[in-house]
């Protein structure tokens, strides 16, 4: 393969990059009346500098243009005229009343054409195909009337949602999620999801929701301002784009084939149900182009009525905890009214006018969409004397229309009353004149959307209270802060959900007679034949002429586990021995050469690139941090990629005699969950010592036994390794010593799990037996893997009293490795965390160190045994646990949600500290990304914790 040279590749970028601006310059010279006002650009990059900032919610950014610029204003992105609006007279005049020539979407190149949403109902250009959609789901949800159909689905999953609630209420959010998918895809498919537990298609409607989200924000995606970046060869500068446009187009082609491939099946068999989809093969027919719209269409009911539902029902549950009074007064009518005999139904909706009014003030309080989806002109037009270009963008500020201060007195507080009529007092304007989109892009599903948010608060008044969480006596008060992203939900928030009395709890008991759960569909979903194209694990593989499916990639066993893969590649079909793949594989030169090369050629872009603080994965990094993000997230791909090798030597390197050698402890301290597999037993190893090796355990004053990370594949805790982390921690708390073991890695032959968390046991013992120091000296501590083996260690000790080993002091989690099982799918939700562009891990590295760490068979577990997995298995334990995270990392929900798990147990003491813009792992990884400063600062808190808990 040849390798461009990184000099040839800028010019060409640079050459191409001015052809392209010229001729966006030179087009359109006609008419020169001015655009709306807006802030002046730079020369040719435009207002590439005033596009929102990462994390920054778009509505609050764009509002600051009414002050400055009026109710419309405009920016253009390197020839691209984006228009905002921030005043709904505005919005109806041009994309109602002229929605002739303003309701087209934008032809964006990256969800559109690269991940196929342009074949969606709401991102479809005004044509033939998008008219017939509307046509088809106007035929079951176009009025109110019309989905009075539904009206028994509705209610009896609303009534199901109570039973999950009243079941365990601290899953509200995952009981929303269900919910709200179950009730569509009945509609939609007639398909019956899991009552309990995850359901597959609700899963993959949820990941590729996630993507949409991603996929259309504004400014994102370099390709949608420069088209011909599409063209460019994988690999060459900024072109990362490419590899994730294929990940989030595969996951949408199986949500849309899949349901359709079972409604086929069902009723091929004469086991449908009716449904919007069976209805429409019924009255159509499928010929190949119908079969087309007919997927879509049912895509676009099922994925849109979904993800607003959820997000009006969170905004709705967090709103109830911060406002009681509102809660008082919707109970009283629904006791007047319904009682407490029965729950409401669809039919009680217009005897119940301040349950109305909760749910459209819902809907106001926060859109779901606070900035709509952007509509685009197909022809120029004029409005208030500003020039509107044909291919403008419009962006309607859906978040200000329902919280101007003049149509909505004091839109902060949540006040249903504003809705209702009295003598003194005329109904402010419907929410749902703005939040449903404007002219013919209105929602088409808005009406099922609006009667399920009504039923679910409607049932949910009647028989539970909402209230702050009361912790050691205090409230703890929600914070009202919601996800900078197209579909906007709450953030994360805790709150008790209890039943009103016994006699409501008896109620909703009674659901379950009244509203039988119904047998799941999901046996016959798998069943169903669907032609999904094979979805590609790595840029790497499509690039250097490896295509191996993901089937193939994630066949890789864990090392020293012989099992042969069959596969093919772009040229040959080859069998070959997993514990051998990518060490011995041909593919690993050329990705090695490929990498350096991509490498080599795409540096100099970032750097440039990088010079603009709003082009940063997080503007708030210096320039130094950025580029090290790029650098470290390069190497760590490539690592994962070839299946690089760590080899670990007992012999003294530069460490000297700061290098310990360690054996195995008794037997009989080795024990349960450790002593399963007969092919995996306690071995010798090594570990170093910071700053110096301790003539004896009384030379010690407190010691940190420090676990490194690395996916349980690479590092060795030695000086480049741990090095930093240890400076850090001696210099930073009263550490006097660091011991770090090396313990032996899963990525090598006959290392899977239990090595690792045996070596942690005997690496505990040395220090505790050996050296004779007392364990409330010690402090465990572990970063990422680390961190996941210092929870093994911390529930071998808890659960295995026979081994009679002592509690530690306490314990330090950095960015811990929470869920090693849900790393196992590419694709998932490391891929589409809204933290994936700030942080250097990717779902390849976890991949590997899930695959490398899995348990044998004959071992009798898997990953999601709880010394292994620890997410929703937390544990008691006298050891004080302090979680260390970093706000900018793909794990940080996860940290935050163990921190609440362990919280929770009776007995544990168990803190949170979270590092503002901070990166995964910071104390190892501090060093290499120029974050020593906030190092040192969790480095602090770290032995604060430790001291506040002698």
């Amino acid at each position: 393969m040849t390798v461009i040279s990184p000099t040839i590749t800028v010019s060409v970028a640079c050459g191409v990059l001015a052809l392209y601006m010229i001729s966006r310059l030179l087009r359109g010279k006609g008419d020169r009346r001015p655009l709306p006002p807006g802030p002046k650009g730079l020369p040719v990059l435009g207002n590439i500098n005033d596009l929102p900032k990462a994390g920054e919610p778009e509505w609050l950014h764009w509002l600051q243009h009414k002050d400055l610029y009026g109710p419309i204003s405009s920016i253009t992105v390197l020839g691209q005229p984006i228009v905002v609006i921030n005043d709904p007279e505005v919005a109806f005049e041009l994309m109602r009343d002229r929605s002739a020539i303003h309701s087209s979407r934008p032809s964006q190149v990256f969800s559109c054409e690269m991940v196929g949403w342009k074949n969606a109902t709401a991102m479809s250009p005004n044509n033939d195909i998008w008219k017939i959609h509307r046509k088809n789901i106007a035929k079951v949800a176009s009025t109110n009337t019309s989905v009075t159909m539904f009206d028994s689905v509705q209610e009896a999953e609303s009534a199901h949602f109570l039973l999950n609630l009243l079941d365990s209420p601290d899953d509200l959010f995952a009981h929303i999620r269900k919910e709200a998918g179950t009730v569509i895809l009945k509609i939609t498919y007639g398909y019956t999801a899991e009552s309990h537990g995850p359901d597959p298609l609700i899963d993959l409607a949820g990941l590729t929701m996630k993507g949409f989200a991603e996929a259309i924000v504004p400014g994102k995606w370099m390709v949608d301002i420069m088209p011909f970046l599409r063209y460019l060869p994988d690999g060459f500068p900024g072109t990362s784009f490419k590899s994730t446009g294929r990940e989030m187009a595969n996951t949408l082609r199986q949500c849309v084939d899949q349901p359709y491939a079972f409604v086929k099946q069902q009723m091929r068999e004469k086991k449908h149900k009716t449904s919007f989809l069976s209805q429409a093969i019924e009255d159509i027919g499928t010929d190949a182009e119908m079969e087309f719209i007919h997927k879509w269409t049912a895509l676009s009911l099922f994925t849109g009525g979904a993800d607003t539902t959820v997000s009006s029902l969170m905004t709705f549950f967090l709103a109830m905890s911060v406002f009681p009074e509102v809660q008082k007064k919707a109970k009283e009518e629904l006791d007047r009214v319904i009682g407490s005999k029965r729950l409401p139904v669809s039919a009680d909706r217009d005897s119940l006018p301040y349950i109305m009014a909760v749910m459209k003030e819902t809907h106001r309080w926060h859109p779901g969409a606070p900035m709509g989806i952007p509509h685009t002109s197909t022809a120029e037009d004029t409005c208030r004397g500003y020039r509107i270009p044909k291919g403008t963008i419009m962006f309607p500020n859906t978040w200000w229309f329902t919280h101007d201060p003049a149509v909505y007195p004091d839109p902060m507080i949540f006040r249903p009353e504003r809705f209702l009529e009295t003598p003194t007092h005329k109904p402010e304007t419907d929410p749902r004149n703005f939040i449903f989109g404007f002219g013919r892009r209105i929602c088409p599903g808005r009406y099922v959307a609006d009667n399920a948010v009504f039923m679910t608060i409607a049932q949910v008044l009647t028989v539970f209270n909402i209230e702050k969480l009361v912790e050691n006596g205090k409230e703890v008060e929600p914070e009202i802060k919601f996800e900078a992203s197209t579909v906007s939900r709450p953030m994360p928030y805790r709150i008790s959900i209890k039943p009103r009395s016994k006699v409501h709890e008896e109620l909703i008991k009674a659901a379950e007679e009244l509203y039988p759960w119904e047998e799941s569909d999901a046996k016959e979903l798998e069943n169903a034949k669907c032609s999904t194209p094979p979805k590609y694990s790595s840029v790497f593989h499509k690039q250097f002429g490896l295509e191996l499916s993901q089937r193939y990639f994630a066949s890789f066993s864990p090392w020293g586990q012989s099992q042969h893969i069959v596969t093919t590649t772009a040229t040959k079909t080859v069998t070959m021995t997993s514990n051998s793949v990518y060490t011995r594989h041909p593919g690993k030169i050329i990705a090695t050469a490929g990498a350096i090369g991509v490498g080599a050629a795409q540096f100099p872009f970032w750097m440039l690139y990088y010079l603009f603080a709003s082009r940063r994965p997080n503007p708030k990094w210096t320039y130094q941090q950025a580029l090290g993000v790029f650098v470290v997230k390069s190497y760590l791909t490539w690592t994962a990629v070839i299946r690089l090798k760590t080899n670990l030597s007992l012999k003294p390197g530069w460490e000297g005699d700061r290098f310990a050698v360690i054996k195995p402890g008794p037997s009989d301290k080795y024990i349960g969950v450790v002593d399963l597999d007969p092919e995996v037993k306690p071995e010798t190893i090594g570990g170093t010592w910071y700053p110096a090796r301790p003539s004896s355990g009384s030379a010690v004053g407190k010691v940190v036994l420090h676990f490194h990370g690395g996916a349980y594949t690479i590092g060795d805790g030695r000086d480049g390794d741990a090095g930093f982390a240890a400076k850090t921690l001696i210099a930073n708390t009263a550490a006097t010593h660091v011991f770090a073991p090396q313990y032996r890695l899963s990525s090598n032959p006959g290392c899977r799990f239990p090595a690792p968390l045996q070596d942690a046991i005997t690496s505990y013992l040395y220090l505790t037996d050996e050296l004779g120091i007392p364990a409330e000296k010690i402090t465990i501590s572990g970063d990422s893997a680390g961190g996941n083996l210092s929870l093994a260690l911390l529930r071998y000790i808890s659960d295995n009293p026979d081994a009679k080993l002592a509690s530690p002091a306490c314990a330090w989690l950095w960015s811990a490795w929470a869920d090693p099982e849900g790393a196992l799918t590419l694709g998932g939700a490391m891929k589409l965390h809204p933290n994936a562009p700030t942080d250097y891990l990717d779902e390849v590295v976890g991949m590997w160190g899930a695959q490398s760490l899995m348990p044998s068979k004959e071992s009798g577990i898997t990953l999601g045994h709880p010394n292994i997995k620890f997410l929703g298995n937390p544990f008691a334990t006298p050891t004080p646990l302090l979680f260390l995270t970093g706000e900018s990392e793909i794990l940080y929900d996860h940290n935050v949600q163990l921190y609440e798990e362990f919280k929770a147990v009776e007995g544990n003491k168990v803190d949170l500290e979270v590092t503002p813009y901070g990166v995964h792992d910071i104390i190892l990884a501090g060093q290499w990304l120029r974050f020593t400063k906030e190092a040192a600062q969790a480095a602090k808190v770290a032995g604060e914790f430790w001291d506040a808990n002698e």
